[in-house]
């Protein structure tokens, strides 16, 4: 399960570094059905799940479309902290499965079983920058 989201986080990753701003571009893997990147520079998905909010006043970056779910890249003035207290908050009614800590990035995974749904939540704080890097990562099944 947890491998799933790496590797979605992997590709999305690359994906978002390869191609700019109003690209898009398919892929696929044999654990992905299907990757379509759409760097909408600011789009919310139409079908993005209403459980999992946008942390407030965030500005929304690049958007990926998983055959499963979504990718969502935010940029916030706020601390990795406070972003993770949000999102805490946020999905308390999810079970909280994982969380990773490297020193530079954080990495929190909450599953929901009905509807089958998991989130992953990555945060970074830019070094020389007071901005706070996130990626939501939400796929349908897991």
């Amino acid at each position: 399960m947890l491998q799933r989201v790496g590797l979605a986080l992997g590709l999305c990753s690359a994906a978002c570094d390869h191609l700019g701003a109003g690209a898009t571009e398919a892929a696929s893997d044999e654990d992905v059905d299907e990757l379509t990147l759409e760097a909408s520079g600011g789009t919310l998905p139409a079908d993005w799940p209403r459980q999992v909010p946008l942390y407030p006043d965030a500005q929304l970056g690049t958007t990926v479309r998983l055959a499963r779910g979504w990718t969502l890249e935010l940029d916030t003035g706020d601390s990795a902290a406070r972003v993770i207290e949000f999102y805490r908050a946020s999905l308390v009614d999810m079970d909280e499965r994982a969380s990773t800590d490297t020193g530079k990035s954080r990495v929190l995974n909450w599953v929901e079983e009905e509807p089958p749904m998991q989130v992953a939540l990555s945060v970074a704080e830019e070094d020389r920058s007071e901005h706070t890097s996130v990626r939501l990562v939400v796929t349908r099944e897991y």
